[in-house]
């Protein structure tokens, strides 16, 4: 671009940037990798949406105890759009929290967790659909998630599914909703049993 001049007069030629070929290819390229055609969401995507959203407000209305409120694990969005009503919502205990807190072994925050589970302190529970088994460790396999899959199984799946049972579960949109037993006839103390 010349914009440095050096002390001893020496020919420089052109700069590559001041080839309007190479400037051209640059900028359509640019264009090209940028323009991305917008599809639109299909109709059947958006019915089933819908029509998720509206069971969710319905089993609310039904199971909502005094006392006793929901606890959205998961599919937080439908509080913060205002899709759901947040009357009757327990804020703690989201998906990442949960996690995180796995992860670091804070058994006090588990623990406080798990009794709150086992009272069954929340009518309705929203989650992704809790896996009920630990998967294996396997030195040569390239799957990483085993150990992830495995804190999460102990420190959430294991005590909702030991006192909740799912009453609405949509899988092709990757969620259930959960039920104290004491409510669905199911006697509590089932525990997880390994293959």
């Amino acid at each position: 671009m010349q914009a440095v001049t050096q002390d001893k007069p020496v020919r420089l030629e052109q700069a590559v940037l001041t080839n309007y070929g190479i400037l051209f290819c640059l900028l359509a390229i640019s264009i090209l990798f940028s323009y991305h055609p917008v599809q639109p969401t299909p109709a059947s995507k958006t019915d089933q949406s819908a029509a998720a959203i509206q069971q969710i407000t319905t089993l609310i209305k039904q199971n909502v105890q005094a006392g006793h409120p929901v606890l959205f694990i998961d599919e937080r969005q439908l509080l913060v759009y205002g899709m759901i009503s947040d009357a009757q919502i327990y804020v703690p205990y989201d998906k990442i929290e949960l996690m995180e807190m796995a992860m670091a072994r804070n058994t006090a925050y588990s623990q406080k967790f798990s009794t709150d589970i086992k009272n069954q302190k929340y009518s309705l529970i929203v989650s992704e659909v809790l896996p009920a088994w630990l998967k294996p460790f396997k030195k040569n396999q390239f799957e990483r998630d085993w150990y992830e899959n495995n804190v999460w199984v102990d420190v959430v799946s294991t005590p909702i599914l030991a006192h909740y049972t799912p009453i609405y579960t949509n899988v092709d949109l990757g969620f259930a909703v959960y039920a104290p037993n004491r409510m669905v006839g199911i006697p509590t103390g089932w525990e997880k049993q390994e293959c």
